[in-house]
């Protein structure tokens, strides 16, 4: 007499096989999302570092009663230079797709700053590697690159400081030349803590 069904084993031997197929798609699945959040990124930096290139001399806050920092976002808003989604309830900061605090100021030093604040999670280091790959591809308009830990002023480190092209010589990092063993060090502060990168314009 035949039987018909699976027996206990089979049944099991399929849902092993889906199992392994199930994780591997969720692995696919998550380097994709996170090659897709990258590039996301990249792209609305790049935005915001283009306004500031083509702004620069409308940007900058001729008033010597300025003290400290003075808020770009908003007028970079109302310019429509902001991707929609960066946008939230501040008047001060935007934020990126990883939800990374942005913000973007005249200083009365005279040149004009964008910090991001990279929160720690397993991605800080891949995050700080693409802004500095993003700077790298406007490296002649930007002055400098830098990154401090996000301790307390009092306790503050700082990495050492990647050029643009208009202060880059021989003896400096220089953004256009940069490796990634060297974006590796700039970002260390990154790796282990939440950490602060500068981009500077003047």
């Amino acid at each position: 007499m035949r039987e018909n069904g699976r027996s206990m084993i089979e049944m099991l031997g399929v849902l092993a096989i889906i199992g392994v197929l199930s994780v591997g798609a969720m692995s696919g699945y998550s380097k994709a999302m996170l090659k897709y959040k990258l590039n996301r990124q990249a792209e609305q930096f790049s935005t915001i570092f283009n306004a500031c290139i083509r702004y620069i001399n409308d940007l900058r806050i001729i008033d010597d009663e300025v003290g400290g920092e003075y808020p770009l976002a908003p007028i970079l808003i109302k310019l429509n230079e902001i991707p929609n989604e960066m946008i939230k309830n501040s008047s001060y900061y935007v934020y990126d797709i990883f939800d990374n605090q942005v913000k973007i100021y005249y200083h009365n030093t005279n040149y004009l700053g964008i910090v991001t604040v990279i929160n720690d999670n397993s991605m800080s280091l891949q995050i700080c590697r693409n802004l500095i790959t993003t700077a790298k591809e406007n490296h002649a308009a930007i002055n400098s690159v830098f990154f401090r830990n996000d301790y307390d002023d009092k306790d503050t480190e700082w990495s050492g400081y990647i050029h643009g092209d208009k202060t880059c010589t021989m003896s400096r990092v220089c953004l256009k030349d940069i490796t990634l063993q060297q974006m590796d060090e700039a970002c260390k502060f990154c790796a282990s803590d939440r950490c602060l990168m500068y981009v500077t314009f003047k």
